[in-house]
């Protein structure tokens, strides 16, 4: 289980597993790893090889923005963690936090103070520092929309479409009824709300075959630059998908529009893919592609696209050659470019990672992990861009419950070239202000709390790495006790109100299992209630 959370305390982060376990309960009351210490002041030994992100979130029912939640990641080889605070920029940093976790809750902020955060690495080489991070409590501003990332909500826009001068214009991809065939539907508005009668502007009588086919993985945008509205999407006849081929598109609002292409682009197959363009309006087109020979999103491409995006040039690069991962998205943030794309696992939940670099023709970091092991039991997704001052990861469930939603949405942050998000039940935000608040139904209480199990471990996975604040980390029990049932008890040290508990169970891509469990609680270890 990976995270229990309170209303003053509640469960959250909790996940047990028999083969690789990530579970983190985290603590509300107390700060995990403090220690006695005399305050220090901000080092400047800083390293590029760390990021540290800090958001400010809400406790259900609270106006209030004034508890963060502080993540971290490096590529340094870490035998351990420390996190510091000040209400000064350049002294009186005191520990908060020491241990092997990726992540912490601060529950004692005010309003009206700024906080400062340095997180110190150890490693067998010696200390590294990342750069100083700054949060100031804040009062939520009125009017924001509320997402429920438990039962199912649609973001909230206050107008859509692409504005051109005074016009907005919509694009979609369409089938007229009882048919096969696929067009391209323009409508337009004045206020970007009401949009009138559709426009037929691009379909089977510029290519016929447009006439029987599907079409997923579909991508329109607007280049402002070149006054250019660009589709691309996945084409394939009506059963079956061993074509792997591109539609492309491409047309001026409220003008003329031309079916380019629907073909294989330099001969490679294509399926999930993704549009980028770059500062200088230059275009790309990512992939998950494979060569003749190779299976279906063996291989993620990038290819670079013409002047007018109506096809490809070159190759820019290929990446996770044969590790069959799908669903890209590409990101610019503080010159760095983050590739996202999710495990091939069919319709089931799979583990989301990324890549980064700062040149798309140079060397790409490897794949490193993100969320926990199933995307929070979805499937990663495309980016929403919230004005540039926040992102979320938009995620599928494409196995749900009845009643539960059918997209997980996270928080996303980046820092020196490092991404994060986590889970959070709710969030209020607004897509014209960028304003973004993730709102938790409680203050964290199981980090670091002491935790056993019914069952041995092996030695260098015992239960408390369940429990430890890393989605990486995991209780693995030893070959002998690998058997079902067992369970993992976390002593939370006090008489908890609950008031959430979200579990995150380990995928073994392949043999995905359905966890059947039961929580109790008890106040003395003896007496237990369902």
């Amino acid at each position: 289980m990976n995270n229990d959370r309170v209303k003053s305390g509640l469960l959250r982060r909790t996940a047990a597993f028999l083969c690789g376990a990530a579970m983190a309960f985290s603590s509300a009351y107390c700060f995990p790893g403090r220690t006695a210490q005399a305050a220090q002041r901000a080092s400047a030994d800083v390293s590029a090889d760390i990021g540290l992100v800090g958001n400010l979130f809400c406790i259900s029912g609270s106006d209030n923005a004034d508890h963060a939640e502080l993540q971290w990641a490096t590529t340094l080889k870490a035998d351990s963690f420390t996190l510091y605070r000040s209400t000064s920029l350049e002294d009186g940093f005191e520990q908060v936090y020491q241990g092997g976790g990726a992540s912490w809750e601060d529950s004692s902020m005010e309003l009206g103070k700024t906080y400062y955060y340095q997180l110190a690495v150890d490693t067998s080489g010696g200390r590294k520092y990342s750069s100083v991070k700054s949060l100031e409590p804040v009062t939520v501003p009125q009017g924001l929309s509320t997402y429920d990332n438990q039962k199912g909500s649609s973001l909230v826009y206050e107008t859509g479409g692409y504005k051109v001068g005074d016009t907005y214009y919509s694009y979609s991809l369409k089938k007229h009824p009882g048919m096969n065939d696929i067009y391209l539907a323009e409508t337009v508005s004045r206020d970007g709300r009401n949009f009138g009668s559709e426009r037929n502007v691009a379909d089977s009588t510029q290519n016929s075959d447009l006439a029987d086919c599907k079409i997923e993985s579909i991508h329109i945008d607007y280049v402002p630059e070149k006054n250019k509205v660009v589709v691309w999407a996945h084409w394939e006849k009506p059963s079956g998908y061993s074509d792997g081929k591109a539609l492309v598109i491409t047309g001026t609002p409220g003008g003329e529009f031309t079916v380019h292409h629907v073909y294989n682009p330099l001969g490679i197959q294509v399926r999930d893919m993704a549009m980028f363009f770059d500062d200088d309006s230059t275009g790309y087109l990512i992939a998950a592609a494979n060569k003749e020979g190779q299976g279906a999103n063996a291989t993620m491409y990038i290819f670079r696209m013409n002047d007018d995006y109506s096809g490809v040039t070159e190759v820019v690069k290929t990446l996770f050659e044969d590790q069959y991962r799908e669903f890209p998205n590409l990101v610019k943030k503080n010159g760095y470019y983050f590739l996202f794309t999710s495990q091939a696992a069919g319709w089931y939940p799979s583990s989301g990672a990324y890549s980064v670099t700062d040149d798309l023709y140079g060397e790409w970091s490897g794949l490193r992990n993100i969320g926990n092991s199933s995307t929070f039991s979805s499937q990663s997704g495309w980016i929403v861009d919230l004005k540039g001052r926040n992102y979320l990861m938009h995620a599928y469930r494409w196995i749900k419950g009845t009643g539960t939603s059918g997209t997980t949405l996270c928080p996303l942050y980046f820092d020196n070239g490092f991404a994060f998000y986590d889970y959070c039940p709710y969030f209020r935000y607004s897509t014209s202000t960028g304003d973004l608040y993730p709102v938790q139904q409680g203050e964290l209480l199981s980090q670091d709390k002491p935790a056993s199990a019914s069952i041995a471990s092996d030695p260098k996975y015992p239960p408390s790495r369940a429990v430890d604040g890393n989605y990486n980390n995991s209780f693995i029990a030893d070959d002998d006790h690998k058997k079902w049932p067992f369970y993992i008890q976390i002593d939370l040290e006090d008489v908890c109100d609950l008031a959430n508990i979200q579990t995150s169970w380990y995928i073994c891509k392949g043999s995905e299992g359905y966890y059947t469990y039961t929580v109790d609680g008890s106040t003395d270890g003896v007496n237990w209630t369902k």
